[in-house]
């Protein structure tokens, strides 16, 4: 899945409507894909959180990397 800017990708994470692929992959897009400041942001905010939450987010976006890449 491919955001074409920030601003897309934040509002597939504020609005929770229980697609978690479009979720990982805006995650994925902001810590990896978008300009630097979102990226720094974004960074700032996954290694703030839980251990936990990291852990299964970072789960989350290790297939989704799987996945992203066996679409190429």
């Amino acid at each position: 899945m491919e955001f074409a800017t920030v601003t897309e990708a934040l509002t597939v994470l504020k609005n929770t409507d229980g697609d978690n692929f479009r979720w990982i992959a805006a995650i994925y897009y902001l810590l990896n894909e978008a300009p630097s400041e979102a990226r720094a942001d974004m960074a700032e905010k996954f290694n703030t959180m839980p251990v936990e939450q990291q852990s299964l987010i970072q789960s989350m976006l290790d297939i989704y990397q799987v996945t992203k890449k066996a679409a190429q």
